[in-house]
């Protein structure tokens, strides 16, 4: 008993760094997408951003545009807003969740998830539930499973959001509705960055 016990010690110890470590935590989705789009004018420079504790009020300080958590986008940066008040926007500055608010610029574009997401391609994120894999015949956890295969596809194209489920399309002619976050907010996909929708 003893031996076995020294036996897991050693493997713990001498183990890889960040192998025994957990998962990083999915990030939450907010409310909204913020596409904040890069100069063009000095693509090499940073673009810093200014967070307050409120709206204009209490500086928590200068953070460039790269160190906040965000998903990368052929034609700018996207975070996820927490929340809004006219025109700032309440935005998640570092890996455990702390939250400030930024003050809009003119080109940045912030969608609510059903139109920023509708016609892109998705993927589902890689470790998640099993029933998060499987498309449902109606936008609900007690709704019918369609084919339990249907939802492994690499891509899946969104028709439709409503709420917490997407409309997808998987392959060339297969739909139903699967959860692209969870029920605590936090995304079940990645956005596909290769291929933008024309928004009319």
């Amino acid at each position: 008993m003893l031996r076995t016990f020294f036996v897991l010690l050693l493997i713990v110890t001498l183990a890889p760094p960040g192998l025994c470590a957990p998962p990083k935590p999915r990030p939450y989705t907010g409310i909204a997408a913020l596409v904040v789009h890069m100069p063009l004018s000095q693509p090499e420079t940073p673009t810093l951003i200014i967070l307050y504790r409120e709206p204009g009020v209490g500086r928590i300080g200068e953070f460039p545009l790269t160190r906040l958590p965000r998903f990368a986008l052929a034609d700018g940066t996207l975070l996820a807003v927490m929340g809004k008040k006219g025109k700032w926007l309440k935005v998640a500055y570092d890996e455990a969740g702390r939250e400030g608010w930024l003050e809009s610029a003119r080109s940045w574009e912030c969608q609510p998830w059903e139109q920023f997401l509708r016609g892109r391609l998705v993927r589902l994120l890689p470790g998640i539930r099993k029933e998060y894999h499987t498309l449902r015949n109606e936008p609900s956890d007690s709704a019918s499973q369609l084919d339990p295969s249907s939802g492994q596809h690499d891509a899946l194209r969104v028709i439709e959001v409503k709420g917490d489920w997407a409309m997808v399309m998987a392959g060339t002619a297969f739909y139903g509705w699967l959860r692209w976050r969870d029920a605590d907010g936090r995304f079940l996909i990645s956005i596909d960055t290769g291929f933008t929708p024309q928004k009319h």
